[in-house]
């Protein structure tokens, strides 16, 4: 090996070894520490200048081939150590860690997310997160009020999560916020022995229990005891609140004034429970507006759940379990229950069954703009209750959506259209199929005057295509003519299913080829 590069390598960067450790934090410098880095960045460069010219040497003289490996190896490991503490010196003498307290607040609140209900489903990016950040950042996270609402443990039971999340808690200004604790996507469905740890809800959730606006938890059915049975009071705040309830064993237990029951904002409550946990009775249903149920639970269930909400504007019910044979008499014993449901506007119904109608015709909706049905098999489309369901919606329902599971393309019945005239919005699983006679008195306007957005399946793609240009010209025709209106559909999602006897082909060969139309094409 050369001189210069035995020289070079046997001179290493002492001074480096020896900066101060905020360089690794972005807290800003102090006048000292900032002239300390920047005479380091000169002699850091000036270093590496003669590593760069030392490895040169080593290879034109191909040393590292006659016994200098171990210098040549040397020389690559300082080299990397310089790069690493000039990379240390710029991130310290950044310009952004010199921004006024104002700007970075500004910043903060560009980069808010919109906050979603407490049921969506999980592992939604719309959350701000705030991890590894220096104490400066984090203050004025903690200062600015609108930054940050939402806390989302993400290893539940873990003691230094604990610690972290209750100092937020103390340091927080906000005298509200919210905790949602994601699911665990590890277990599994039927892994009863399994219990969220305790500790998340005595040491977070009951001490800060006055404070909380928004709150989703796992839990258990001991845990939700110590809940119910908190002081009256404890749920001042809260607006908010989603249960995922997982236990095995059917657990009853009973106090006279649930804690829940004393929440004087709560408006909106969901509940993913097992077929064994009742937990109906400790919550003020008069007063909720949205619900979400999901769960193995009986119709009757639900029906008798919802007859004590009166104000309710949207439901999402999932896992509709059974229908009972005697449907209608227990309805009978559930007094002007259709009554209930003059506010309700959205509506999704999830049925495990295979006989949806005695529950449906139990439902009077007359204010529904929004309904999505999912059935384990297609809808009978001349069903009585289905149409009992649809009828006292025929002048509010707005968007329909269809969807089943299993079994083979249907053809949808035209009957259903004509209890269904203001509908804006139609979508329908690719199983289901619009015939051609449909499309035409859908193109004309006879059928489904104001709807605007559609997605659906067809046999023939050619007739679809006609249908649409009809209807441009449809609703170009009706804008001079307010005789018949008709409203041009703007957006289409259309699928192409070949299939049937007409081609000779069998249900096996069935093809499905996405056709997104783009009407500025069309007319």
């Amino acid at each position: 090996m050369s001189d210069v590069a035995k020289e070079t390598c046997s001179s290493r960067i002492k001074t480096s070894l020896n900066f101060p450790e905020t360089t690794r934090s972005n807290d800003q410098l102090t006048d000292a520490e900032t002239i300390t880095a920047r005479n380091l960045v000169e002699l850091v460069k000036k270093q590496l200048r003669s590593f760069e010219t030392a490895l040169l040497l080593s290879i034109s003289s191909r040393s590292y081939e006659t016994g200098g490996i171990q210098l040549f190896t040397i020389q690559l490991a300082e080299r990397a150590r310089a790069l690493y503490q000039l990379d240390r010196c710029k991130f310290a003498l950044a310009p952004y860690k010199k921004l006024p307290v104002e700007l970075i607040s500004y910043i903060f609140t560009f980069i808010l997310p919109s906050y979603a209900t407490v049921y969506q489903e999980r592992g939604s990016p719309t959350y701000l997160c705030l991890t590894q950040i220096c104490s400066t950042w984090r203050e004025i996270a903690f200062n600015t009020p609108l930054v940050w609402e939402v806390v989302l443990p993400r290893n539940e039971g873990c003691d230094n999560l604990i610690k972290l999340t209750n100092s937020w808690f103390r340091q927080s200004v906000r005298p509200r916020f919210s905790l949602i604790m994601p699911y665990k996507q590890l277990i599994e469905p039927l892994d009863w022995d399994w219990r969220p740890p305790r500790n998340l809800i005595d040491d977070i959730v009951i001490p800060h229990a006055h404070r909380f606006q928004k709150l989703s938890v796992i839990i258990s059915m001991e845990a939700f005891e110590a809940l119910v049975e908190l002081p009256q009071g404890s749920w001042k705040s809260l607006e908010v609140l989603f249960l995922r309830i997982h236990d095995k064993a059917e657990e009853h237990f009973n106090h006279p004034a649930s804690s829940f029951g004393l929440a004087p904002l709560l408006h909106e409550f969901g509940a993913d429970v097992t077929s064994g946990c009742h937990i109906s009775v400790y919550f003020p249903w008069a007063q909720i507006t949205k619900l979400y149920l999901n769960g193995m639970l009986d119709a009757d269930v639900h029906l008798r759940t919802l007859s004590h909400c009166p104000l309710l504007t949207d439901l999402i019910l999932t896992t509709i379990f059974t229908i009972d044979a005697n449907m209608e008499s227990l309805i009978a014993q559930i007094p002007d229950l259709p009554l209930q449901f003059k506010f309700l506007s959205t509506i999704q119904l999830h049925f495990s069954c295979l006989n949806p109608y005695p529950f449906l015709s139990a439902l009077g909706l007359p204010s529904a703009r929004s309904v999505r049905i999912v059935h384990p098999e297609r809808l009978d489309w001349i069903s009585p209750g289905l149409i009992k369901f649809l009828r006292p919606m025929k002048t509010s329902l707005q968007q329909f959506e269809s969807t089943y599971t299993h079994g083979f393309p249907a053809v949808v019945d035209e009957s259903i259209f004509g209890y269904i005239p203001s509908l804006q919005a139609l979508k329908l699983s690719q199983d289901y199929l619009i015939p051609e006679p449909i499309l035409v008195k859908i193109g004309t306007g006879e059928f489904l005057p104001n709807l605007q957005h559609i997605e659906f399946n067809v046999e023939k793609l050619g007739p679809a295509l006609d249908m649409l240009k009809v209807r441009v010209a449809r609703a170009g025709l009706s804008r001079e003519s307010s005789s018949c209106p008709v409203v041009a559909i703007r957006s289409a999602n259309i699928g192409c299913s070949s299939w049937g006897s007409q081609d000779g082909e069998t249900i096996h060969d069935l093809i499905l080829q996405d056709v997104i139309v783009d009407l500025a094409q069309i007319g």
